[in-house]
């Protein structure tokens, strides 16, 4: 008998430690959600500006194939000594 009820605590205490969390989580989605409307137009006007111009990240080269603008990375796989090369477009990098 005190097996069940040592079960039954552990089991209730488990079901109000995740609400806790859920709760959590849902006050940090809604301050996020605050901050984004926050931010004045001028602000996505000019992060718009900055986006034109694309810059790969660290580790990647640039290739040209044609009209077609690449950018590639070289790595190898795990469990082979055999290198890949993996390359993808701007929209795709994004």
């Amino acid at each position: 008998m005190l097996k069940i009820c040592v079960a039954l605590a552990l089991c209730l205490a488990a079901q109000l430690a995740t609400a806790q969390d859920a709760a959590i989580g849902d006050k940090t989605a809604t301050t996020d959600s605050t901050i984004e409307k926050a931010q004045p137009p001028a602000s996505t006007a000019a992060a718009e500006a900055k986006d034109d111009v694309f810059k790969p990240p660290r580790g990647f080269q640039t290739k040209k194939r044609g009209d077609l603008v690449l950018y590639c990375k070289q790595d190898s796989t795990v469990g082979t000594r055999f290198k890949t090369e993996n390359c993808y477009n701007e929209a795709q990098m994004r």
